[in-house]
């Protein structure tokens, strides 16, 4: 399979990056939320966080490969991510990777989290990963 020049090496930014400001919860959630190294609210972005997609065509086939600079996505989000995905390309779910980086300077995201602001990123970051 050849990536689809379309649509190869696709980024996108996972919070406001370092040159960005912004006053939404979701976009904040980095900058308010426990990061998993230091279990303290994160002081400022060092470096910016990324998702980056790749997909792959041989005629009507096509596969997709998402990599995120988080410490990890719950399979129950993945699963989120993938049929949210499926709707918005085709692309069937099963057929769509996601993977992180494993960061640990990125937030803290379980989805048992009853923070707001991690809340209403993770409701924000499903559609960012989908496309």
């Amino acid at each position: 399979m050849t990536p689809n020049r379309s649509q190869a090496g696709r980024r996108a930014p996972l919070v406001p990056s370092s040159g960005e400001s912004s006053t939404s919860s979701a976009d904040s959630v980095a900058g308010n939320a426990p990061f998993i190294a230091g279990r303290e609210p994160s002081v400022g972005i060092h470096d910016d966080l990324y998702a980056t997609a790749l997909v792959f065509e041989e005629g009507e086939e096509r596969v997709a490969l998402v990599t995120c600079d988080l410490l990890f996505l719950e399979a129950e989000f993945v699963g989120l991510v993938r049929n949210e995905a499926q709707q918005r390309t085709g692309i069937p779910g099963e057929r769509i990777g996601v993977s992180c980086s494993h960061t640990h300077y990125g937030p803290a995201l379980g989805l048992e989290s009853t923070d707001p602001d991690v809340r209403a990123y993770l409701a924000l970051l499903k559609f960012q990963l989908a496309g």
